[in-house]
């Protein structure tokens, strides 16, 4: 957990030289999560066997407040990454969430989404290519810069309610 606690305190530090002045542009986000993938800190909660970081909850939990006391608008955004990258783990099977996690890691992954129960969930559907989703969700978080997005669905076809994750964000 020191180790952790150092590399989060140098991130903040240097978070912290620009805070306002990103805040007040209301860019977004790009350069601060690269900050982030540098400092390792986006892989922090995957298994070390699997080639993340290998901390806990509550490491996770110390690093996400160290780094809202200095940009609040990126420690929200990185504590919605903790748990969103986490969907995996929660909705499907072990060897499929380890295989999730395992290149989430490998290729240092930024989650973005929600899982909104007050907001109509999108809808998944099957096409010639592949699957589709279809909706709209107002409240999520870092979908501009994530790598992938964990969302609530519906299938189509049956309305079988989903958990959906590790979907690439649309790029059009």
């Amino acid at each position: 957990m020191r180790r952790w606690l150092r590399v989060t305190r140098e991130t903040a530090d240097d978070l912290a030289t620009d805070a306002v002045a990103r805040e007040q542009a209301g860019k977004a986000p790009f350069d601060e999560v690269s900050r982030l993938r540098e400092a390792g800190l986006l892989t922090l909660l995957v298994p070390a066997e699997l080639g993340g970081g290998g901390a806990d909850w509550p490491t996770a939990y110390a690093v996400v407040r160290e780094i809202a006391a200095v940009d609040g608008a990126i420690g929200q955004l990185l504590g919605c990454h903790y748990f969103l990258s986490w969907s995996a783990t929660f909705f499907t099977e072990p060897s499929l969430a380890a295989q999730t996690e395992q290149r989430s890691a490998a290729e240092q992954w930024c989650w973005g989404g929600g899982f909104a129960r007050q907001e109509p969930p999108l809808t998944l559907a099957r096409t010639a290519a592949g699957y589709v989703l279809d909706g709209r969700q107002s409240y999520a978080t870092g979908v501009l810069v994530a790598d992938r997005l964990a969302v609530r669905a519906v299938r189509a076809d049956t309305g079988e309610p989903l958990a959906s994750s590790s979907i690439p964000p649309a790029t059009a």
